[in-house]
């Protein structure tokens, strides 16, 4: 449990990119009900953009993403 590697989500990283890097995080997006898996415009949103587009807290959709990340990467 000593390897507690913070994952850096560039704020300019298009939801498309992350998808494309990250496809476990796709299960945030469902778990959330944001309605970007498919859309034709990920390739242009931020996830800053999306948290406000959805009146989320910005912090709290980047720590979902982020533990996503980290799990996936343990299996």
């Amino acid at each position: 449990m000593g390897n507690r590697k913070r994952v850096i989500i560039p704020p300019d990283l298009t939801v498309k990119e992350l998808f494309d890097n990250h496809p476990e995080i796709i299960d945030v997006f469902i778990e959330l009900k944001l309605a970007c898996i498919g859309c034709p415009i990920d390739r242009f949103h931020t996830l800053v953009e999306i948290a406000e587009a959805y009146h989320l807290d910005p912090d709290f959709l980047f720590s979902k993403i982020q533990t996503a990340i980290k799990k996936a990467d343990q299996q």
